[in-house]
Parts: structure tokens; C-alpha cells; sequence
């Protein structure tokens, strides 16, 4: 306790110098472990990505061909500029051909407005791996996809043969096969040949035919607006949703169009003041919906997705439905510039891709379609984050560098001024130990202290920095603090600072008495 008041001390009357080495070591600390807890915390959610159902998802897009000139430019032939289009009547084929594959499914994330007057329509460039969901992971995905990297304004999947299967449980529904496009039971499969009259499908609303056109009553929510999906039914198969009340929507209410919904297990808590939600009817976009199924809570954490599934809305996809003859619907499997599947559990999804890509060149030819894996945009996003802040971690290590010496220079020069006083105490019975402890205390005490108030801001500078990487995302996503890479930073930070103070302990420890007292 002596050797600590004395060190104390001396801190206090060299207190400008003391200040400064302290301020160098929390500095220093502060921005390693804000950077190496952000790096910790990035790897810690990838891992869990990876885990996860929306880490296997693999989208298919059409490649855009287009003719040119590398001189003058030249019209393009509006044949030769169109983008590949698949034919989902193709995709039960391209499931046979890879059975690491287990589903195959379209969707569009959508704003629904709930009143009379319908608005809304779909998020351009928000899908669920890009959006407002976790910024680490709704960056990786381009702009405009859907799960797994889904075109905002994509096409729906293809009911599968099992469309007239009767929907008998929550399980049966959620069960149905998934992407089975244009199978020999479903409906309108033999008009599987292409795109409608118009060509492309637009969003439903605009096409026109979304409008209700009956009266019917409706249960007015709380909530003006929700969000959500139009998607294939294959979908909850791919995300492992399954209902917890009721029952989930399958491919016959997509082949037929059916009015059905499906909502979150949060967002069934907010529609309405009893909370009740099954068999009501909801109007979205201008459309009245029944409510059919609650969702159970997502068993997985949103990494990948714009939103929770538990806050949102899923109707059954109207792309297929065209108006042919005298205005009656007719329902027909279109052509799609995009298609999502999702891999098994453990399968190689690099080597999936390639089959897939592989499956699409056989039926559409060479350069026609290009697969992607989720989980590869995930990491590549991720290594810019990682890249930024390696850069950012070996400035702190410079910064920590100058610091470590500034305490190399104090300590020297205190052990030199302190002399007659080292050699007085020797002198006195202190032995060559007792000076070495003493020196080292007091760095500790310096080193100790920059390393905690480097430890205490280290954490809203790491949310700081997580800001600025997430800063194009209209939602941050919520990093685990790493509380044990700060900690250690900072432990470090203090033994970096003990070692580079050694040679003056040294110094003081080896003071000779007679020449220390004969000079002074």
C-alpha cells in the first residue's frame, strides 16, 4: 500500500506528463477495441448467418443480352436487347436435375396500405436481403432482390402438382412442394407457354385487376399500412415458416388466386384491439384479403432479411393471373427474368450453384443465366466492412505504438530526475526489487487508468463506427457487444505499457549509490 501512495504521488506531481501518457493509452485503447470488438461482433453474426435459412438461398437471374458496337452506335434490335425470360413450366425439370434442392419459390416485398383508397405498391430495390433489415446483410444483397436475393420485381413461382392436395393442417400447407412449377395438377398448367397478351407481368395494382370490385365489409385494423410479401406459397417452405394458428396459404390459392392472408405472430397482436385476426377481412392495396393463418414466432434471427417475418403480411402472388377473353381470368404459368431456390441443410452451395446455373445453360443455352448464392454476397460485403477496419485497427496500433513509447520517455526521464532520491532510499535499506516494483506500480497505475476510460469509450465509438458503415441503410443493424475483445484490448494495453516502462525500472533498480550521491 506504501509503494502504491508513493507512486500516486509522484503521479500527482508530475500530473501534466501523467496526463498525457494517459490520454495516449485510452485513445489508443479506445479505438483498437471499438475496431476489434466491430470485427469480433461482424464475424460473430456471419457465423450465425450462416446457420441460418436465408444463408442457402441461391437466385438465378437471366443475363441481359444485348447487341453493340464497340464504334458509332447502331439501333438495337428490340429481340436482341430483351432480357433472358425463364419459363417456370421448366422448373420441375431443373428440381429433378439437383436434389440438393428443396425449394423454388418468387416473391416481392410490398407496402400495403389497409384503407379504401389503395397505395402502396412494391419497395423498389427493398427485398429481403435488401431493405431495412440487418445492414450488414441488407447491403450484400443488389438492389432490388428478394429473399435470398429475389427481384423486388420479380414474377411469382409456379404452383406445384400438388396444388390439388387438399389443405387439411397448418403442416400439409406449409408442407407443400415447393416450386413445382407448372406441374401436370395445377391449375391453368396448360397454358404454360409464356408470358400473357401484355408480354411481362407489371405489379398486379398497376395491371389493374388488384381493385376490389364487390362491396364487401371489412375489419378496419389499427394500422394504416403494413408490410409484407406477394409470394409463392413455396416460400414458407424455403424459410421454415410454419402457422400457429390456422392454417398457411398453398399453391392451389396461388394457381387460383385466392383472397387469402397470412400475418406474423407480432403484426397479429397490432391489427386489432382484441388481437383476434383469423377469418377477418383485411383490405390491401384495394383488395380485401381473408386472414387464414398466424405465423409462429421466426426461429431465426433476421440477419439476411429487410424485416422480421413476424411483422409482416403474406398474400398469395397475382403475377400469373392475366385477363383473357371477354375479361374472365385465366390462370397460366408466365416466363420470369429471376428465379430463388433454397439448398439442403449441409449441402455444398457453392457446388449447388453451379448445378443450377448448369440446369438453366442446358435449357436456355450458353451465357443465358448467371446463379448466385446468398451467403457469397453476405461475405463480400462483409470483407468491406473487415477491410475498413483492419485499416482502421493498424492506425490504433500506431496510435498505441506512440503512446507505449511516450511511456518508455516519461518514465526515463522521472527514474533520471529522481536520482538522489532512488540512491537515498537504496541507502537507506530499499533494495534493487523494491525500486523495480516501485517504477512498475506506477506505470501500472498510469497504464490502468488510460486503459479504463479507453474501455468506457470504446463502446459508443464502436457504434460510432458501426454508423457510418451502415449509413446507406434506412435501418443499423444490432451488433452482440464484444465485451470480452474489448477487455482484452485493454489488457493488453496495460501490459504493452509495463513492458516498454521496464528499462527505466531497470534503470532504477541498478542506481548506484555512490555515484548517484556523488554527482548530486
Amino acid at each position: 500500500m506504501d509503494k502504491i501512495m508513493l507512486s500516486w504521488r509522484q503521479i500527482r506531481i508530475h500530473w501534466v506528463d501523467s496526463l498525457l501518457a494517459v490520454l495516449g493509452i485510452a485513445l489508443a485503447t479506445a479505438i483498437l477495441a471499438a475496431v476489434i470488438s466491430l470485427i469480433g461482433s461482424y464475424n460473430t453474426v456471419f457465423d450465425r448467418f450462416t446457420q441460418q435459412p436465408q444463408a442457402r438461398q441461391i437466385t438465378v437471374r437471366g443475363v441481359f443480352q444485348a447487341m453493340g458496337s464497340g464504334e458509332a452506335a447502331v439501333r438495337v434490335d428490340a429481340a436482341s436487347s430483351e432480357p433472358v425470360r425463364f419459363n417456370l413450366q421448366d422448373v420441375p425439370k431443373i428440381l429433378e436435375d439437383n436434389p440438393d434442392i428443396v425449394a423454388s419459390y418468387q416473391a416481392r416485398y410490398m407496402r400495403f396500405t389497409t384503407t379504401s383508397v389503395a397505395g402502396g405498391g412494391f419497395f423498389g430495390g427493398a427485398g429481403p436481403g435488401a431493405g431495412t433489415g440487418a445492414a450488414l446483410f441488407a447491403g450484400a444483397a443488389s438492389s432490388g432482390t428478394a429473399p435470398g436475393g429475389t427481384s423486388a420485381g420479380g414474377a411469382m413461382a409456379a404452383a406445384s402438382s400438388t396444388a390439388q392436395a387438399s389443405r387439411t393442417s397448418p403442416t400439409q400447407a406449409s408442407g407443400a412442394s415447393s416450386g413445382q412449377a407448372g406441374g401436370p395438377g395445377s391449375a391453368g398448367a396448360g397454358q404454360a407457354g409464356g408470358p400473357g397478351p401484355g408480354g411481362d407481368f407489371g405489379p398486379p395494382e398497376i395491371m389493374g385487376f388488384a381493385q376490389e370490385t364487390t362491396s364487401q365489409a371489412v375489419d378496419t385494423p389499427l394500422l394504416e399500412q403494413v408490410q409484407g410479401y406477394m409470394a409463392s406459397a413455396s416460400f414458407f417452405t424455403a424459410y421454415e415458416l410454419t402457422a400457429k394458428e390456422g392454417i398457411l396459404f398453398d399453391d392451389r390459392d396461388v394457381s387460383q388466386g385466392n383472397a387469402v392472408a397470412v400475418v406474423g405472430s407480432e403484426l397479429a397482436k397490432k391489427l386489432y384491439a382484441d388481437q383476434q385476426v383469423l377469418n377477418k377481412k383485411i383490405r390491401l392495396n384495394g383488395r380485401i384479403y381473408t386472414i387464414v393463418g398466424v405465423l409462429a414466432p421466426y426461429a431465426y434471427s433476421t440477419e439476411g432479411l429487410a424485416a422480421s417475418f413476424d411483422e409482416l403480411v403474406f398474400v398469395p402472388t397475382r403475377e400469373g393471373i392475366a385477363r383473357t377473353g371477354a375479361g374472365a381470368n385465366a390462370t397460366f404459368f408466365g416466363r420470369v427474368g429471376e428465379l430463388s431456390f433454397t439448398a439442403r441443410k449441409g449441402a455444398d452451395l457453392a457446388a449447388a450453384a453451379r448445378k443450377l446455373e448448369a440446369s438453366f445453360t442446358r435449357i436456355y443455352g450458353e451465357d443465358k443465366a448467371v446463379a448466385q448464392t446468398q451467403i457469397s454476397q453476405i461475405k463480400k460485403d462483409l470483407d468491406k466492412r473487415l477491410k475498413i477496419l483492419s485499416l482502421l485497427a493498424l492506425m490504433a496500433s500506431a496510435v498505441g505504438v506512440a503512446a507505449a513509447i511516450n511511456i518508455f520517455n516519461l518514465m526515463i526521464g522521472r527514474v533520471s530526475r529522481r536520482t538522489r532520491s532512488i540512491a537515498i532510499q537504496r541507502s537507506l535499506g530499499a533494495t534493487s526489487k523494491s525500486m523495480l516494483g516501485q517504477t512498475l506500480i506506477e506505470t501500472l497505475l498510469l497504464g490502468a487508468s488510460g486503459a479504463v476510460l479507453g474501455f468506457a469509450a470504446s463502446f459508443p465509438l464502436a457504434s460510432t463506427l458501426q454508423g457510418i458503415l451502415e449509413k446507406s441503410q434506412l435501418r443499423g443493424m444490432v451488433l452482440p457487444q464484444r465485451l470480452d475483445l474489448a477487455l482484452g484490448v485493454s489488457v493488453l494495453a496495460v501490459i504493452v505499457a509495463c513492458i516498454f516502462a521496464i528499462p527505466a525500472a531497470l534503470a532504477a533498480a541498478n542506481t548506484d549509490i555512490v555515484d548517484a550521491l556523488r554527482e548530486e
